[in-house]
């Protein structure tokens, strides 16, 4: 659906990084976990195009929804400085949602989110922790501290928060996925399943990492996105189902897709 949300919040929490957060109850009340929304930044046709953004936060019963974005050119620029109340033209909920309606409440769960694809794990782990899962574990990457989102957007989930950074300045220093083995070694609530969303780097990692050991992972996917409703083909990706290839849109069936079957480019 197309509507118009009134900021209610909008705020710098990092480098370049800021939270916003709009009041739409239509949405909100409909959105899930790893669903992302269009919005329109600028006024007229400039920015001619739409700009996507993963679902950050869902609070059904308050009618809002957050995103986390970062400035990185014209259209997030000119977003970052949209005040409280200004209205916005967004579209949404679109694409798929992350599976977690098969989980069971005895099951833990390791989401490994990095850089700004991060935000949609504090969404996740809201519903896995609403679902009653004993345990879930959010693994928090970043170049460097001061690109780090802050680590209160998804312990207040009740998730617990465990960092890397590529320099040390926060954390583990290394890799993310660095931290994934210790995480899934099973103990008293068994095998958790992993979900995953950041660069591709990190995802196929993560991916290749669940698939030679068996653990069950799903991934979203990164992808530049102009209409965000399938009609461009922009955002196609290969993916391997019923033992064919096929190529489907990120923005449409996905971005959520299970790590068995998607098809990276060497």
């Amino acid at each position: 659906m197309q509507v118009h949300a009134p900021i209610i919040e909008h705020r710098r929490i990092a480098d370049d990084i800021f939270l916003l957060t709009l009041s739409v109850p239509d949405i909100a009340g409909s959105a899930e976990p790893g669903q992302f929304i269009h919005i329109k930044c600028g006024s007229s046709f400039d920015p001619l195009l739409r700009r996507p953004f993963s679902l950050s936060m869902i609070d059904k019963e308050a009618g809002n929804i957050s995103v986390i974005y970062e400035v990185r050119g014209r259209g997030t620029k000119i977003l970052s400085t949209c005040p409280v109340g200004q209205t916005l033209d967004i579209m949404g909920p679109l694409g798929s949602s992350f599976s977690i309606s098969h989980i069971s409440p005895q099951s833990g769960a390791v989401l490994v989110g990095g850089g700004i694809g991060a935000p949609p794990m504090a969404s996740l782990a809201q519903a896995l922790i609403g679902k009653g899962l004993k345990r879930v574990t959010v693994l928090l990457g970043a170049a460097s501290k001061e690109k780090l989102l802050p680590e209160e957007i998804f312990t207040r989930t009740g998730a617990e928060v465990l960092i890397a950074t590529d320099d040390g300045s926060a954390g583990y220093q290394g890799f993310v996925t660095e931290l994934l083995p210790s995480q899934v070694s099973g103990g008293e609530v068994g095998t958790p399943v992993v979900f995953a969303c950041g660069p591709e780097g990190m995802l196929k990692a993560v991916g290749s990492f669940c698939l030679s050991n068996g653990i069950p992972c799903q991934l979203s996917l990164e992808s530049v996105m102009a209409c965000g409703v399938g009609a461009c083909q922009g955002c196609v990706c290969r993916v391997l189902r019923r033992g064919s290839v096929e190529y489907v849109r990120v923005c449409t069936e996905g971005p959520v897709f299970d790590a068995g079957e998607v098809i990276w480019d060497d």
